[in-house]
């Protein structure tokens, strides 16, 4: 699993847990693996990605590449 889709499940995961839900796992069926593109299409969203305007742009370009980097491994799975 690359790093960068590791990380992405990591985070995720994290915030499942806060809300008692199961955790997301590394995508082994066509399901999952359009779950965590869905999911990263939210986090993509201008309100997500600039967390409603308050990141300043710098981050919002650093967050925008990794979660792209994501998106890019996934859809080459």
């Amino acid at each position: 699993m690359s790093d960068a889709l590791k990380a992405y499940i990591d985070h995720e995961n994290t915030l499942l847990k806060i809300f008692g839900l199961p955790e997301l796992k590394y995508p082994t069926t066509e399901s999952e693996k359009v779950e965590l593109l869905e999911r990263i299409e939210c986090d993509l969203s201008p309100e997500n990605l600039s967390c409603d305007g308050e990141l300043p742009a710098h981050e919002v370009q650093h967050k925008a590449r990794f979660l792209n980097e994501v998106k890019s491994i996934l859809n080459n799975l």
